[in-house]
């Protein structure tokens, strides 16, 4: 059974929050926010209404996190369908097939990103290359031009 600490770190992990971020919006200490997650700290509920507030969700969703994970990997046991953004289907039998999904999405965004990246750096390289040569040509049209 999860804890509210683990609650509150699984939601903080889902929107991809640090312990450190956390803190500082609660303007706490990171050992002290950290006592918390940990289940260290007994949490008032007006400490548990700010922790939602800056997590921008509901003190119900925190505590009803535990029943919306385990809802969702029973509901994963069913086939699902995936629609794409071409209006593609996929058809997956476990939460392992989504993973596995999601994982590889993940690595072709990386790599998009690594190819843009990459691409970026030619630009650059292919700008100063002309501004040389722009220079380089202006250079001699002045010296042509006495």
């Amino acid at each position: 059974m999860m804890t509210i600490g683990d609650k509150i770190r699984g939601i903080r992990d889902l929107k991809k929050l640090s312990i450190e971020n956390m803190a500082e919006m609660m303007g706490l200490s990171v050992l002290a926010y950290g006592e918390i997650e940990r289940g260290k700290t007994d949490i008032k509920m007006s400490r548990l209404e700010q922790i939602a507030q800056k997590l921008g969700v509901s003190v119900a969703k925190i505590l009803g996190f535990e029943e919306t994970v385990s809802n969702f990997f029973e509901n994963c046991n069913q086939t699902n369908v995936v629609t794409g953004q071409n209006g593609d289907q996929t058809y997956y039998n476990d939460h392992k097939d989504l993973l596995h999904k999601l994982e590889k999405v993940e690595l072709q965004l990386k790599n998009a990103e690594l190819q843009i990246e990459n691409l970026t750096i030619k630009l650059e390289k292919a700008e100063s290359e002309a501004n040389y040569l722009k220079q380089k040509l202006e250079t001699l049209s002045g010296v042509g031009g006495l």
